[in-house]
């Protein structure tokens, strides 16, 4: 049996911190940000405002936040359905 963490997408800045061997505070650190808000952001807690997913984007050297956007509102729906 599948656990419930294995059938869920990853969150897709979580993936690519991971990727990279990148801590939390790592990534809240590059962003200005705090390593709370990361970790929100990555457990669907909080949404990041625009201007934040435009740095994220950046960071993650997406073409557009709208590459983003497909993929964070794809990773909430599917976990809206698990």
């Amino acid at each position: 049996m599948e656990d419930l963490a294995s059938t869920i997408k990853p969150n897709p800045l979580r993936q690519w911190r991971n990727g990279l061997g990148k801590r939390a505070v790592d990534v809240a650190l590059m962003l200005g940000l705090s390593e709370r808000a990361i970790l929100a952001y990555e457990t669907g807690a909080f949404k990041p405002a625009e201007g934040h997913l435009d740095a994220i984007a950046k960071l993650m050297k997406l073409k557009s936040v709208d590459d983003l956007k497909t993929k964070w509102n794809d990773w909430l729906e599917s976990k809206r359905n698990s």
